[in-house]
């Protein structure tokens, strides 16, 4: 009976991995911009190359937290809304591809647990400057 149970746990236990995560080619650097940049953004995704554009992001006057400064003359924000039941773990990697002149920015999704609570995040990142003549492509993988 033991060995049934063992079993049993094993089998949902590897039924809840992960999708594999494309090894990304570029670095990048995670960005907590608390509630003033949240998920009540009207956009699923953004691709910021400016101060302003930043500024007009701000979805609150009476924000709690101060993000930090970022120096968009050498550095690009990026972000791309998911959501998920319960707990929610989202992987990241950015590519480059010279030869279609596209950055592609790769989101995996797992949840895990069995409940009715709805989590979400921005997944905000900052890469080097995004190129001129480049385009930002957003690719997310849910489990």
């Amino acid at each position: 009976m033991k060995l049934y149970c063992i079993l049993f746990v094993v089998f949902l236990v590897s039924c809840n991995r992960c999708p594999v995560l494309p090894k990304g080619t570029e670095k990048f650097e995670e960005i907590d911009l608390g509630i003033c940049f949240s998920s009540k953004l009207p956009l699923q995704e953004y691709v910021i190359n400016s101060e302003s554009e930043f500024t007009n992001l701000q979805i609150s006057n009476y924000c709690n937290t101060l993000p930090q400064k970022i120096d968009f003359t050498k550095k690009t924000l990026i972000g791309k809304y998911t959501s998920g039941k319960c707990e929610i773990t989202v992987k990241k990697s950015v590519n480059l591809d010279n030869l279609t002149n596209t950055y592609t920015y790769n989101l995996t999704t797992c949840e895990k647990g069995n409940c009715k609570k709805l989590n979400y995040t921005m997944n905000w990142i900052l890469i080097d400057k995004v190129q001129t003549g480049f385009l930002v492509k957003f690719n997310l993988i849910k489990n």
